[in-house]
């Protein structure tokens, strides 16, 4: 199994970023988002998890190979030198710098959902701050219009009070 690179982090930097421009957009694409990148870590642990038994299915392989030469040789070995023996053998090298990368991958795909989680929260502000903002100005604008009937009112009354009716 190859290892596979999930998680694509300038597309992350743009998946996780909005403006005032896009805000709307941001906040209908934020549920795939989730969905989407919540997948590629269950796929990225997964991997992980793969590679780390296959390591030790490795290691198993070696340590065994390690005790029959040392049978065949009829030499003595301790544990010490068959540990030593795993993890100078080249496959298992190999196999344990692949666990490094996937364990990687796997750190990236918690650090997508960790700026998903993070970008949800500053829509939920942002969306808060809007409506604070649009009630700030619907008032403004009825205390303008009582305002102006206020006014207009007043100005009817006076009118009235002068002996300018307009009633006919």
């Amino acid at each position: 199994m190859s290892l596979e690179c999930l998680i694509d982090a300038s597309q992350l930097k743009v998946d996780t970023s909005f403006g005032e421009h896009n805000f709307d957009d941001a906040v209908q694409e934020q549920a795939g988002l989730v969905a989407h990148y919540g997948t590629l870590h269950a796929k990225a642990e997964k991997q992980a998890a793969l590679k780390k038994l296959a390591l030790e299915a490795l290691e198993a392989k070696i340590d065994q190979e390690v005790r029959e030469k040392a049978v065949m040789d009829g030499t003595k070995i301790s544990e010490a030198m068959v540990d030593k023996a795993i993890k100078r053998d080249p496959r298992y090298v190999r196999a344990s710098m692949v666990l490094i990368e996937a364990r990687e991958v796997e750190s990236l795909s918690k650090v997508a959902m960790r700026a998903l989680a993070d970008k949800r929260d500053m829509l939920i502000q942002t969306g808060s701050d809007r409506r604070k903002e649009m009630d700030g100005t619907l008032r403004i604008m009825a205390r303008e219009a009582n305002d102006e009937r206020s006014k207009a009112l007043r100005e009817r009354a006076l009118s009235i009070a002068a002996g300018k009716s307009d009633l006919g």
